[in-house]
């Protein structure tokens, strides 16, 4: 009697536009999987032969950002300039020290000798000096125990140079004996090693978040059909966003770690989205509704609330739009991208499936998990308990988040650079950090200092220019 109540409600259009859109989607769900099945076809194809148009994350936005532009705008090459033909050339700067040897030392001297003159002999390389070359103080630390060094080299064979693994292997092989160390140091090679670890990190990420998410469904639904669905959800949501954001790239060169905002947020509202109305569309099952009409049910209330949670999401994310930074803009678009698509697949493909599936989505149920008593489990004895004595227990939880927010008022900011910065995997922190120790990192990743007046000989702009740079000198935090 209910059953028939709640169909003559719905016959007299008290369906959201959810239900409805899930409802026609749950009756033509071939039509609907094949669409998806398209699409996400065409997104892999779009992987395969698109590349992403990526650009640097360091613009700046403020003061940085307008002595980017004067950069750019006074020092770029005219491009309708005719420019002379030259042989591609990659300069690195080599390290040497040791803690227990000052540099005059012979022993000293011979050792940085002996890296110079291996790597002279190597192809490709063009030129090799050291301090014991140029003699030039700022090539020697302050600690007399570390001096540097300057490795030039050029392609050959029309063989680029992103690959310096030899030069490496003659560095490091020269040092470990006697205290005697030796590295390059190399903006490039730290950026592509970089790179390497972030994209095998994140494809083991990728992996445990799919393992650890099938055991939480797993052990949600007690069944794997029903597990499984969210992760199908998430994965195909990601790799069509990721599709998507290429494309937008050739508009808008996006930062390179939009990847991963796609990821980590696609894995989370994709199974969430999906978990929710699935939840609930099984229940409406158990309770006895045909299955189109246990679909029309949770879309019309589940998957509104799902649609208004991602409306909420795709606001808040639009905000970050608003700092003009391209890092930022880069992950507002992947984030949304991802957000919308994972919406759109809750509300049309999940209904597909689920009206393709029906009793089967309770399929391959696990022996060894109970099915739920009814009664809510440990989760609803515990709202229980917090709803027998809501003042007090939220009482006592406002002042433990209060207590965790203190922290956040003494928070000290800075930037994330040097060889802190790196993960320990990377090869190229030992140099870094050698350089740290005895020069400065800045010698990689210096700070460009813009100065913009009509005419920069002019007496005063000088004199402004000689203070500037007198204060620097007594500035203790350089």
């Amino acid at each position: 009697m209910v059953l028939g109540s709640d169909r003559q409600d719905r016959t007299a259009g008290s369906l959201t536009a959810t239900a409805r859109i899930a409802s026609w989607s749950a009756r033509h769900r071939w039509a609907v999987l094949g669409g998806a099945v398209l699409v996400i076809f065409f997104a892999v194809l779009t992987l395969s032969s698109v590349t992403a148009e990526v650009r640097d994350d360091g613009e700046g936005v403020g003061e940085s950002g307008r002595a980017d532009e004067l950069f750019d705008e006074r020092f770029a090459t005219p491009s309708t300039s005719p420019q002379p033909e030259s042989i591609p050339t990659r300069s690195e700067r080599l390290i040497f020290a040791d803690e227990n040897t000052q540099v005059d030392d012979p022993a000293f001297r011979a050792a940085v000798d002996a890296i110079v003159t291996e790597l002279r002999g190597l192809p490709r390389v063009a030129e090799v000096v050291s301090f014991f070359d140029t003699g030039d103080p700022a090539m020697v630390s302050a600690t007399n125990r570390a001096v540097l060094g300057f490795v030039e080299l050029q392609a050959q064979d029309g063989r680029d140079l992103r690959n310096i693994d030899a030069v490496i292997e003659v560095v490091q092989g020269g040092g470990g004996e006697g205290g005697f160390e030796a590295g390059v140091v190399s903006g490039r090679l730290v950026e592509d090693e970089v790179d390497r670890i972030l994209d095998e990190d994140f494809a083991r990420i990728l992996l445990i978040s799919l393992g650890v998410g099938l055991v939480i469904l797993v052990l949600a639904f007690r069944a794997l059909v029903a597990a499984i669905i969210p992760l199908v959800m998430a994965v195909g949501s990601i790799f069509t966003a990721i599709a998507v954001a290429t494309l937008l790239s050739q508009a808008y060169p996006l930062v390179e770690i939009y990847t991963e905002m796609v990821l980590l947020m696609g894995l989370a509202v994709g199974i969430d989205y999906s978990l929710f109305i699935l939840s609930r569309f099984r229940s409406e099952m158990a309770d006895g509704r045909p299955k189109l009409e246990a679909i029309e049910v949770a879309s019309n209330t589940t998957g509104r609330a799902v649609f208004y949670a991602g409306v909420t999401v795709l606001l808040s994310l639009a905000g970050l739009m608003l700092t003009f930074d391209s890092t930022f803009i880069s992950l507002a678009l992947g984030a949304i991208i991802v957000v919308a698509l994972t919406v759109v697949a809750s509300l049309t493909l999940l209904p597909a499936l689920l009206s393709i599936l029906g009793k089967n989505v309770n399929r391959l149920k696990l022996p060894f998990l109970r099915e739920p008593d009814g009664q809510g489990g440990v989760w609803g004895a515990i709202t229980d308990r917090v709803l027998a004595r809501p003042i007090a227990l939220a009482t006592v939880a406002t002042a433990f988040l209060v207590a965790l927010a203190i922290p956040a008022g003494f928070i000290s900011l800075g930037f994330n650079a040097g060889a802190d910065a790196l993960p320990d995997a990377a090869q190229s922190k030992d140099a870094l950090e050698l350089l740290e120790e005895h020069f400065s990192s800045s010698l990689t990743n210096p700070a460009w200092i813009a100065v913009d007046a009509p005419d920069v000989t002019a007496p005063a702009v000088r004199e402004s220019v000689d203070e500037f740079l007198a204060r620097l000198s007594t500035e203790d935090s350089f």
